[in-house]
């Protein structure tokens, strides 16, 4: 059985993108902003915590915020972000379609739900640890 594959090639680059490819390359990568501006947000409140004049979060509530800054910072933004260039460069770059692009969706989802579920461990005061 053979699957049509539709290619979109880049008019400034020349590169061809496969369809389910280029979305699921996009999806990643705006997950990854996503979290960045999420772990960006989370750290005005670690700065503005850490500035004597303003002290604006307690000690408790500064390690909850300071543990998800640090793993949406340094877990899930880089991870989503890695997932979008590995996609770019095995179908873009070596030129082949996914192999199981229904299998890299239900992944990329799975990748969605277990970083929701992490934050909301953490922001339920239970899970929060210095890295």
């Amino acid at each position: 059985m053979t699957v049509a594959t539709t290619y979109r090639t880049c008019p400034r680059s020349g590169l061809q993108f496969e369809h389910q490819a280029e979305w699921l390359m996009k999806a990643n990568a705006f997950v990854a902003v996503v979290w960045l501006l999420v772990g960006g947000l989370l750290a005005i409140g670690v700065v503005l915590t850490r500035w004597p004049a303003v002290h604006w979060l307690e000690a408790d509530t500064f390690y909850m915020v300071l543990t998800a800054h640090g793993i949406d910072m340094l877990i899930f933004w880089i991870i989503f972000f890695e997932m979008a260039v590995l996609i770019f460069a095995s179908s873009t770059l070596l030129r082949c379609r996914l192999a199981m692009p229904k299998l890299a969706w239900v992944a990329s989802i799975l990748m969605v739900i277990g970083a929701i579920m992490t934050n909301v461990a953490i922001f339920q005061g239970e899970s929060s640890v210095m890295f």
